[in-house]
């Protein structure tokens, strides 16, 4: 009960939500080492009180339930209550508003971050000699803050005589490769600009990793930033699994940036000898009155704010972002993000896709209409065809924690962007009937796709599907209409889809098989397995061409027998799997794949 808690623990429980904004109520409860309703009675009661506020977890990968902070009056009051106190870590908590709405817009970082604190304490607690001594978010890096750029929080952990102080660094899906780099080479950057007045936190990073490959690109970014600087390489330890464990500390789920033998976090830490440097918060907590005045609740706040007009206001824009975060389904971020890969599809399209019943995803586009989170374009044309707002790329972008320009330079992710930043859907729909068409084709493989016979499994855009080869010595990139993978009787088969409307002069689809026959010639004797070249044309006629151009371009034996030519009309009545397909080792038409 929220009376057996006295002052100090409810304290201590105030400082954990001060030091990691929306931590779960399972997660204070691992934190504090307490009971679970316990916790969530004293939670109760500082709530009545005035002390916290809390939102409904919008996190489709984690646990359903309430997600605690300070409220707006505690973290004004708490920042002036511990600004005068020596080493109280202010300057270093994430107490300002803008804060909260970095963290509202990626929240996902905060709850991985969160997970991993009350993990690391609870693993503290079952080692005979190790103890947390602290763990705390960290603010967005200013320009003179003593943490590096791209790390979301700090720990200090204690065994025996000696204690480790490592960075955490949270890696999100969403994340292009280029932020990656980028993250790094800050890191190198901060690491160059130290003084010796600033080397006590030259510490070791912890990177929790989002995907299973990512522990071998982290640290092949590291060594390749150290390469090019001519420096040491920075001691970082990457997760190469979930690091929410009971036993983190001596579970061997980490690979140090310089050796691929995992570790164990416990054998990887960079130990120092001492007694660790600790400001505990909670005692300043203690002397706090019984309750504050009330404010807006941060659910209230984005309820008014998504209903308001959107601004470009570089202060809106983020609020706008942050309040949107808090109110888009995870069902609206899986349409978002198939609306900007695959832009133009129709509602029926994307039903079909998202493989989600038509009145139901009626209802997710209708409310991504109203937030500006989706448009329709273009508005003339029935029926409507949807691409992504700039507000839902920006969703996107806050979720991957990547900032907006990188994130809409370097994803494959199409928007409809003001000014220049708008390139790749202008492309997209001044070329109308061309990615309607390519479109036409990824959803007829869809529509007849069966479990038991040929079926669509990957479907990438003109983005996804670039590839880049050498081919005598000189770099070169294929940039088909889209690619994808389809499974016939249990076996992969890949293709490259180019869907020709007969409008492109000779020379240039030259050009284009050019490009692909020094691909599969760079393959060599691999090509009988590269991926089949899919061209739709309009006409029998046009087929012809095409092939007249294939003759004149592949030479035989490298790459010819992956060419594979239909009509447009026979997919439409047909479906792509029926034997509609031209070879030129065959004059009748035969199915692919099988």
């Amino acid at each position: 009960m929220a009376t057996d808690f006295d002052a100090t623990r409810r304290s201590e429980a105030l400082s954990w939500i001060a030091r990691l904004p929306f931590v779960s109520t399972s997660q204070l409860a691992l934190l504090l080492g307490d009971p679970y309703p316990d916790v969530a009675s004293v939670l109760h009661h500082l709530d009545g009180q005035g002390w916290v506020d809390w939102i409904d977890s919008p996190s489709p990968n984690a646990q359903p339930g309430r997600l605690y902070i300070l409220s707006e009056p505690a973290r004004k009051w708490a920042g002036e209550a511990l600004g005068n106190r020596p080493n109280s870590g202010v300057l270093a908590l994430p107490l300002a508003r803008n804060e909260i709405l970095h963290r509202l817009g990626n929240i996902e970082a905060s709850i991985q971050l969160n997970r991993f604190a009350a993990a690391l304490v609870v693993s503290s607690r079952l080692e005979p000699h190790a103890t947390v001594v602290d763990f705390q978010a960290l603010p967005v890096r200013r320009r003179d803050s003593w943490w590096p750029a791209g790390v979301h929080g700090f720990a200090t952990v204690r065994c025996s005589d000696r204690y480790a102080t490592p960075f955490v660094a949270v890696d999100r899906v969403g994340a292009p490769a280029i932020h990656r780099k980028a993250t790094v080479a800050g890191w190198y950057a901060h690491q160059g600009r130290q003084d010796s007045s600033t080397r006590v936190y030259d510490r070791q990073i912890l990177v929790l990793t989002a995907a299973l490959k990512r522990p071998d690109e982290w640290a092949l970014a590291v060594r390749q930033a150290a390469d090019r600087r001519g420096a040491l390489t920075l001691d970082v330890l990457i997760a190469s699994r979930e690091a929410s464990s009971l036993g983190i500390l001596q579970a061997p789920i980490w690979q140090s940036s310089e050796e691929r033998a995992p570790l164990s976090l416990q054998a990887g830490l960079r130990w120092r000898p001492g007694e660790a440097p600790s400001s505990p918060l909670s005692s300043a907590l203690e002397f706090r009155p019984s309750e504050l005045p009330s404010s807006l609740r941060l659910h209230e706040w984005a309820r008014r704010t998504v209903a308001e007009p959107p601004t470009r206001a570089r202060r809106g824009t983020g609020e706008r972002v942050a309040a949107l975060s808090l109110s888009t389904t995870p069902e609206q971020t899986s349409l978002l993000e198939c609306v900007g890969r695959l832009p133009l599809l129709t509602e029926s399209d994307l039903s079909l896709v998202l493989a989600t019943p038509q009145h139901l995803l009626r209802r997710q586009l209708d409310r991504s209409l109203r937030q500006g989170l989706v448009e329709v374009m273009p508005p003339a044309v029935e029926p409507n065809r949807f691409v992504l707002a700039e507000f839902g790329l920006r969703l996107l972008a806050a979720r991957a924690g990547v900032p907006f320009r990188r994130f809409a330079e370097h994803t494959s992710l199409v928007a409809a962007l003001p000014g220049a930043g708008g390139g790749r859907l202008d492309t997209l729909v001044r070329q109308f009937e061309h990615t309607v068409g390519a479109n036409s084709f990824f959803v007829a493989c869809l529509a007849r796709s069966k479990p038991d016979g040929s079926r669509l499994v990957a479907w990438r855009n003109t983005i996804e599907a670039a590839v880049r080869y050498e081919s005598g010595g000189v770099r070169r990139s294929l940039h088909p209409d889209g690619a994808g993978d389809v499974t016939h009787e249990g076996l992969p088969y890949g293709f490259f889809l180019e869907w020709d409307r007969g409008t492109e002069r000779i020379a240039v689809l030259l050009e284009k098989l050019e490009r692909y026959g020094a691909y599969y010639r760079a393959l060599g004797r691999a090509s009988a397995s590269a991926p089949a070249l899919l061209i739709v044309t309009p006409s029998p006629h046009r087929e012809d061409v095409i092939w007249q151009a294939v003759d004149a371009v592949f030479a035989a034996g490298t790459g010819r027998e992956c060419v594979l030519t239909t009509v447009a009309s026979l997919i439409a009545q047909r479906g792509p799997y029926a034997p509609i397909w031209r070879s030129r080792t065959s004059v009748r038409r035969s199915s692919w794949p099988g």
